[in-house]
């Protein structure tokens, strides 16, 4: 009997492996690449806040740091001054007489000599906003345990794709023990 272009078992086997392999590399991938997604959003989260009216006290040309500028933990963070306010005039302080450093928390007088408005080196009221990088180590963590708590969330999907990928290995395994007990060697004719 002819059997050309008839599959034998050893090529539904390596078929099946071969089947059995690209299954579980795409299932862990997918997994992989779910979890690090949420964990990079997470992680990355700019932070945002606003301080109105903080008290700087005799602000010079030397200038001072705005009360934010001390939280060393903040990853890249920058304000921006919307506007100062003379506390003991109670007068606002033009853009032009004030300047800011160190990604804007650090504020300085920049107006002229004369300073006929007495600005100078007295104390004043800034309001500002502030953005920041999330920066705690306790957000990874949490990442990771809320990136564990997601996936088996979705169990139900995770575990269906495994079931089938078990299913293959199961009928992949029953083909080698069929071919390996009958004694068959695909070299047969009948």
């Amino acid at each position: 009997m002819n059997k050309k272009g008839v599959l034998g078992l050893d090529t539904v086997k390596g078929f099946m492996l071969i089947l059995l392999v690209v299954g579980l590399i795409g299932f862990l991938t997918v997994i992989i690449l779910s979890n690090l997604n949420t964990t990079t959003d997470t992680i990355l989260t700019t932070q945002t806040g606003g301080v109105a009216n903080e008290s700087l006290t005799s602000v010079d040309a030397a200038g001072e740091n705005l009360a934010v500028r001390s939280f060393s933990d903040y990853r890249n963070l920058a304000c921006v001054v919307s506007a100062c306010i003379n506390d003991t005039a109670e007068v606002v302080i033009p853009i032009t007489n004030y300047s800011t450093s160190y990604n804007g928390c650090h504020v300085s007088w920049a107006g002229s000599i004369d300073d006929t408005n007495n600005f100078n080196s007295t104390n004043w009221n800034c309001t500002y906003t502030y953005t920041y990088v999330n920066p705690e180590a306790s957000e990874v963590y949490g990442n990771i345990t809320e990136g564990t708590t997601k996936f088996f969330s979705n169990a139900t999907t995770w575990f269906t794709l495994l079931t089938v990928v078990i299913i293959i290995l199961i009928i992949a395994v029953v083909i080698y023990a069929v071919n390996k007990f009958s004694g068959w060697r695909g070299t047969e004719t009948l």
